[in-house]
Formats: C-alpha cells, sequence, structure tokens
C-alpha cells in the first residue's frame, strides 16, 4: 500500500517523503556522525593493501633475519666462554674495507656493523680494521705492513707508534693467546687491492726505490726565475743619469706608488688563498707501487713463509643508479638471505681449526672469487684515466695476476657444518635446537613466554602427520 501512494505521488509531481534514518539520539546530540557498516572505497582499498603487502614483507624479512643472526652468534659464542688468561690478549681479527666503486666508505662500515661486528662480538675477538678512500689505500696499507715486518725480521731499527706498544707489552709479559692472524676482506674490490698488496709487500723491495721517490717530488717553485735580476735592473735604471732628470724622477715615483700599492693587494689576496688552502684538508694520495705485475716473475723472495694467514672473502652487494631500483627493491627485501651467506663465511673463519689452500686448474681460484660483483660496479670505475694521470695505477679494473710463490702459500678457511646441517656445531636456543623448523605455533608461544599449554592430542599438519609403518 504504501509502495502504490509512493508511486502515486511521483506521478502526481509531489514529492517523495524522507526515508526514517534510524541513528543513536545520544551521539547524535554529540554531533558524532552515523557510522555505517560498508566497505572503503576502490582507491583506499588499493592504498591499505599495497601498504599492508609492502609492510608485512619487510617485517617477515628483518624478523628473518634478526633469527638468522641470532644464530650465527649463538654459533661461535662458546669461544668468548673459553678462559683467557691476565696476561694473555684475545684472538684478533684483520679487517679490510675500502669505499666502493663511485661511493664512499660509510656503506663499507654500515656493512660491517649490520653484518659482521655483531658474530665478531659474539665470538670475543678482537678486530684490527684497514680502511681505504682512495683506489689502492688498501694496496699501500699492507704493502708497508709487510715491508715493515720483513723489517723487523732482517733486525732493522723500525720505530713507531705500534712498536713502543709492542715492546711495553714485552716488557710486561703480555702475550696473544692465540698467535694465528686471520683476515677478512669484504668486498671484490677490495680483494683485488688485497692480492696486489701482498704480492707487493713480500715480493717487492724492503725500501722505496729511487723511481718512486722521483714520482714522489712534489711541483715547487724552484724552477721559476726569482724577482732578483728584476728589481737590480730597475735600480740600475733609477740611478742611471738620464734617470735623473725632473720629468723622469716624477715618472718613476708614480710608477713606484702605482706598484707598491698593486703589490699590496696582490699580496693580500695570495695571503687570503694561502689561508684557505692551509684550512683545507689535504687528501693524501696512496704510495706509489714499488713493483708491477708484470715484475713478479724476476722478482727474488728470500724470506717467504711456509703459509700466510687465512683469509675470507666475503660479498659486498652495492648497486648504484636509478635505472636499477628494481634490483635494488629486491635485494632490499631479502636481507635475510645476505645475513645467511655472511654470517657463514665469519663463522667459517672463527671456527676452521685445519685451513685449506687455493686450489688452481687452468688458474688460481682467488681469481674467480666474487667475480660477478664486477658487473654492478659504477661506470665511473671503468673510466679511463686522465692525460695528466695516465701512469695511474688502476688494481680494480686491472686483470688480476698471482704468481705461483704467493698464491700457493694463502689459506682459506675450510667449511664448518652449523645447526642442524650434518655434524655440525649444534646451535643452543633458548628451548634447545632452532626452533624454526621444530616447534609448532602453540610451541612457539611456551617458548617466547614460558607459559605451559596443553600438549594437542593428535598431531597436526604444524608438526608433521605421523604416518603408520614409518
Amino acid at each position: 500500500m504504501a509502495q502504490l501512494l509512493v508511486e502515486s505521488a511521483v506521478k502526481d509531481g509531489t514529492p517523495k517523503p524522507n526515508a526514517v534514518v534510524l541513528e543513536n539520539p545520544a551521539l547524535r546530540m554529540l554531533g558524532l556522525p552515523r557510522l555505517r557498516a560498508k566497505l572503503p572505497s576502490r582507491n583506499w582499498l588499493i592504498f591499505w593493501s599495497v601498504l599492508a603487502g609492502w609492510s608485512g614483507t619487510v617485517f617477515y624479512d628483518r624478523r628473518q633475519k634478526k633469527i638468522i643472526q641470532q644464530k650465527w652468534c649463538n654459533a661461535v659464542s662458546h669461544l668468548s666462554e673459553e678462559p683467557l688468561a691476565t696476561n694473555a690478549l684475545p684472538r684478533k681479527v684483520t679487517v679490510y674495507l675500502a669505499a666502493p666503486p663511485g661511493d664512499s666508505l660509510r656503506p663499507m662500515r654500515e656493512h660491517f656493523q649490520e653484518y659482521v661486528k655483531p658474530i665478531l662480538v659474539a665470538a670475543g675477538v678482537d678486530w684490527e680494521t684497514f680502511e681505504g678512500r682512495k683506489e689502492g689505500d688498501i694496496r699501500a696499507a699492507l704493502a708497508e705492513h709487510i715491508r715493515k715486518k720483513r723489517r723487523k725480521e732482517m733486525h732493522e731499527q723500525v720505530e713507531g707508534d705500534e712498536d713502543v706498544v709492542e715492546n711495553l707489552r714485552a716488557s710486561m709479559g703480555v702475550h696473544a693467546a692465540d698467535a694465528r692472524r686471520d683476515e677478512l676482506i669484504i668486498g671484490r674490490h677490495t680483494w683485488k687491492e688485497y692480492i696486489r698488496g701482498l704480492h707487493e709487500g713480500w715480493l717487492g723491495p724492503i725500501h722505496e726505490p729511487q723511481i718512486v721517490k722521483e714520482a714522489d717530488v712534489p711541483t715547487t717553485m724552484d724552477n721559476i726565475p726569482s724577482a732578483e735580476p728584476l728589481q737590480a735592473e730597475l735600480l740600475s735604471i733609477k740611478d742611471s743619469p738620464q734617470a735623473n732628470t725632473p720629468s723622469d724622477t716624477e715618472t718613476l715615483s708614480q710608477t713606484e706608488e702605482a706598484s707598491q700599492t698593486e703589490n699590496q693587494s696582490i699580496g693580500s689576496d695570495k695571503q687570503q688563498e694561502t689561508k684557505a688552502e692551509e684550512a683545507a684538508p689535504t687528501k693524501p694520495s696512496p704510495t706509489p707501487p714499488y713493483i708491477l705485475p708484470k715484475e713478479y716473475p724476476f722478482c727474488i723472495a728470500n724470506h717467504l713463509p711456509s703459509e700466510f694467514p687465512v683469509s675470507a672473502v666475503i660479498g659486498n652487494p652495492h648497486l648504484l643508479g636509478f635505472l636499477k631500483t628494481p634490483t635494488r627493491v629486491m635485494r632490499f627485501l631479502n636481507r635475510r638471505r645476505l645475513a645467511e651467506d655472511q654470517g657463514r663465511e665469519v663463522v667459517n673463519l672463527l671456527l676452521t681449526k685445519e685451513p685449506r689452500s687455493y686450489s688452481r686448474d687452468d688458474r688460481w681460484q682467488q681469481i674467480d672469487l666474487l667475480e660477478s660483483e664486477e658487473r654492478d660496479w659504477h661506470k665511473s670505475a671503468r673510466a679511463p684515466n686522465p692525460p695528466e694521470e695516465e701512469s695511474k695505477e688502476r688494481p680494480r679494473i686491472e686483470e688480476m695476476v698471482i704468481d705461483d710463490r704467493v698464491g700457493s702459500r694463502m689459506r682459506k678457511a675450510d667449511y664448518v657444518a652449523v645447526g642442524d646441517e650434518p655434524q655440525g656445531h649444534l646451535v643452543a636456543w633458548k628451548g634447545g635446537a632452532d626452533p624454526m623448523h621444530q616447534m609448532g605455533w602453540w610451541k612457539w608461544l611456551k617458548w617466547a613466554f614460558d607459559v605451559d599449554y596443553p600438549e594437542p592430542k593428535c598431531k597436526g599438519w604444524e608438526d608433521g602427520l605421523k604416518v603408520e609403518g614409518d
């Protein structure tokens, strides 16, 4: 009946009566709108879906990364619990960091602090860092460190801050608990400089050759003619009889005054420039190499040790450029895999007891390590040298050359099984083994909050179904 009345009213042209809206009078008195149960709009659904998906992916990746890092830290935590004498120093690891091509040193420091430092701290291991801001700094620092060690073995007097500290420790009876010095190299670019510095230190001369000294001589003002002959010529002209006429003396006095004012202005400008140059910090360039790779076969090495320190190389995925954004996003969402690979290499270095030698088939194994990282380098790393620096070394883009005497003495960390791997060092978790694969969701609550929850009567998909006959 009501529908008929409404239809008739519409046909007659009378206005349609308003529908009765049911709402809470208390909310209406407070001025609050009526809340309707409805789905958000299409745009809001898209926004919240993308936000929830991205946030969930990042949260899952970071949570898994923390679990993986904790697993590797627990794998080496027993090293920090070993007793240490009061006059003994802890084990030390040497870490080599170099600025990635096209970037500063800051990303390398952050990479070390995020993936490597927690494991070293958990193991109670001390570390020493060699940092390189420019290409060739790691090569020069390592070569000089080896040459200094060779000079000490030849009983040459070498004095430095480190020597004073070592002599003081020796007089107090302080010694290293573990004489082994492991070395950790981060990145392909650092690895190539490390290899170059290792060859230069052990195969090159101990003292600086004459060619390098001539190359290091800075440009001076000695070749510029002095102003004394010019001043003497001006004085001779002034004292000459022809210059004693009134007109000449007046012109000379005017020119002298103008030259004095000009010299004063030039002198003040030069003083300001020199002050600005002194205030700006100068970055020293690395020392030129004592020998080149083509000279390795002709070098005589009489003081090579039987074996070099154990070295481990870990990757440093560093990508620049706007067009590489999809790849960078994928790497950002897969930090857990990077933590797994980085942690495994560091743990292998700390737990290995019998290092292995590098193999050689067609060429040495060291040449192929992390070779895939070179595809991610910035294009500026492959740019040729300018004409004024044509002879500058470029160890990062040059082919790696390894001498047999050095390559056969290098050692790498052996593979150590950790966690649920066969014959590995079990990870000590709070509830036993790794709960990631051996606990159901209700056991996770018990493991996390120490709450006793009733065990299920039958096994479900969380614990795995038991098949009869197994």
